[in-house]
């Protein structure tokens, strides 16, 4: 955890600069900031986040034994928990829905400083909350991230885990404002707290509910794809394709980038500029060739037969499984099919004249056998093959 120096909050005159020029305050944050590939096995934030709930149920209940006991309640804070409890337990239980352990390992992770070892998405979160005194617009926020992207971009995984970290953090505030209005200690070992205690915790409280709230009605399909450096690459598709289609379809794409790049020295952006590049190629560079329309659209090296000329273009090489699977279920289906109903029809067949022979039957009636079983044997393979193809070969969208 964060060392005891680095748990107070920041000095008035730099709590003002930062609210003054809130600009050069994030691009100095990114630059400041250095990762390392993946989230490591600690899970100390994961570990937190149930010292947080833990917390959070209890004081709801000795909210309720004293609204019990007093007959009114004895807070504001007392009646922003009470009215507003269901919203708190909304954001915990998407939190534990959106960050299984799998996905927190592939955040990228600060490697120097007080946060070494949090993932960055969670530290921009929590600088964002601080600026914003908790409270949450996508506006504001859509700035911070574009300024911050200026110095380094973040991956499409950061982006979609920054309405978790924001839930989280918020919800380390709200703990510190109720913690004070019990006078209490807050869950040991939290990081440091991120709204100026010149609050009142009355007001942290308000803002940290409100937020919760809208952070639950936000689009964040809309506000991703705005802040999305590689979206707005692939929006430069020569054939001018891309941004015509469904978010879905741009999903697919985005994450094909996102798979290579975790694959590759080359970052996501890069990916995507990669592919643009191609799709934009003249004749010339494609050794004499003239491209055809499709060849000019950015989804052919990216989910069409051009994905071997990106991949080898960024150095790319797939798992021997992947490669397996590709030779197989992609380069030869029609081999991969008929083979696997005559292996079987084989197989079955050969149980079945065993079965015979250990009966004394004698080789002209075991071909007669073989001859009669033929067709009901290959039916039946056919009919145990047939269901495994869409597991085996998932339906391809056009």
């Amino acid at each position: 955890m964060p060392p005891e120096s680095d748990r107070s909050e920041p000095g008035l005159a730099e709590a003002k600069t930062a609210q003054q020029d809130p600009g050069s305050h994030v691009l100095q944050l990114a630059a400041e900031h250095t990762v390392v590939a993946l989230a490591g096995e600690g899970y100390a934030l994961l570990h937190y986040l149930k010292a947080l709930e833990a917390f959070l149920r209890r004081a709801h209940r000795t909210f309720i034994h004293q609204a019990q006991e007093e007959a009114i309640l004895s807070s504001h804070t007392a009646e922003w928990v009470l009215e507003n409890f269901h919203i708190i337990q909304q954001a915990l239980r998407q939190i534990s829905e959106d960050l299984p352990r799998r996905y927190y390992r592939e955040l990228p992770e600060l490697d120097a400083g007080s946060w070494a070892g949090y993932p960055r998405a969670y530290v921009v979160a929590r600088v964002f909350i601080k600026q914003e005194t908790a409270r949450f617009s996508p506006t504001p926020l859509q700035d911070f991230v574009s300024t911050y992207q200026e110095v380094q971009p973040l991956t499409t995984g950061e982006l979609w885990a920054l309405p978790i970290m924001l839930r989280i953090g918020i919800l380390e505030t709200l703990v510190y404002a109720i913690a004070s209005t019990l006078d209490e200690k807050a869950p040991a070992g939290d990081p440091p707290v991120v709204v100026s205690i010149e609050l009142r915790a009355e007001t942290l409280v308000g803002n940290c509910i409100l937020s919760l709230r809208a952070i639950a009605n936000q689009d964040w399909k809309d506000f991703f794809e705005s802040v999305s450096l590689v979206e707005r690459t692939l929006g430069q598709d020569p054939a001018c394709v891309y941004r015509q289609m469904d978010f879905d379809t741009r999903d697919r794409y985005r994450k094909v980038v996102e798979k290579v790049a975790k694959a590759t020295p080359h970052n996501e952006r890069d990916v995507a500029r990669a592919a643009i590049q191609l799709a934009s190629q003249q004749p010339s560079a494609r050794h004499g060739e003239q491209p055809t329309a499709w060849q000019q659209h950015v989804g052919y090296y990216l989910i069409d037969d051009g994905r071997s000329v990106l991949e080898a273009e960024l150095n790319y090489r797939p798992p021997t499984a992947a490669r397996l699977h590709r030779w197989l279920i992609q380069g030869h289906p029609t081999l991969v099919y008929v083979g696997s109903i005559g292996f079987l029809t084989l197989i079955l067949l050969l149980v079945l004249l065993g079965y015979a022979a250990s009966a004394e039957a004698g080789l002209g009636q075991l071909a007669v056998t073989a001859v009669l079983l033929l067709i009901p044997v290959v039916t039946l393979a056919t009919s145990l093959v047939n269901p495994l193809v869409p597991v085996l070969v998932p339906p391809r969208l056009l």
